[in-house]
């Protein structure tokens, strides 16, 4: 290893939400990955969403979920 973090994954969760309350309802499918940085390179955030599959607003407050 050359002293860059490992790229296995350190974590990973999967969530599904759902709703049901009439009408269309609500649905939700988050896939988080937690990955080790170097040493003092504290907390980066990478959305790998790609095909624009959710709008662009909601991607700071996942964002803000995570780091809470």
């Amino acid at each position: 290893m050359t002293g860059e973090a490992s790229c296995i994954p350190f974590l990973k969760a999967e969530y599904k939400y759902k709703k049901q309350s009439g009408g269309r309802g609500q649905y939700g499918h988050v896939l988080i990955e937690i990955n080790p940085l170097g040493s003092g390179e504290g907390f980066e955030f990478k959305n790998s969403i790609f095909g624009g599959a959710i709008p662009k607003s909601y991607i700071p407050g996942v964002e803000k979920g995570i780091r809470e």
